[in-house]
């Protein structure tokens, strides 16, 4: 289970630095959103 925190980690710092160089908008909110809200699901 460690390990599939550690790449789901991984992989959200990896979407949002993909997402941060994009002007602010509502589609780039709402996808920050969307990532976050998988990342903070209890397990």
């Amino acid at each position: 289970m460690e390990y599939a925190v550690e790449k789901m980690n991984f992989f959200k710092s990896e979407a949002l630095s993909i997402l941060e160089p994009l002007p602010e908008n509502p589609a780039k909110q709402a996808m920050n959103e969307l990532v976050e809200y998988f990342t903070a699901r209890k397990l």
